[in-house]
């Protein structure tokens, strides 16, 4: 392992982090929360800029609304 820059202290201090599933399930439970929050927060600021802009139907020449 000496050949890859990875030596038995530098590995003790690694700990957990090391393991390859370790690391694969962290970064999917952080990538998908960082996804949900950013959903959240524009899902809030779609809600807010209704709103501001609420929508108003349009009225035809002929008297009906659309």
């Amino acid at each position: 392992m000496a050949a890859f820059g990875v030596t038995e202290e530098t590995a003790q201090r690694r700990g957990a982090m090391d393991d390859n599933l370790t690391f694969g399930l962290t970064l999917t439970i952080v990538g998908m929360t960082g996804t949900m929050l950013s959903l959240w927060v524009l899902s809030l600021l779609t809600s807010a800029l209704k709103k501001v802009f609420p929508l108003t139907p349009k009225k035809s020449p002929h008297g009906t609304e659309k």
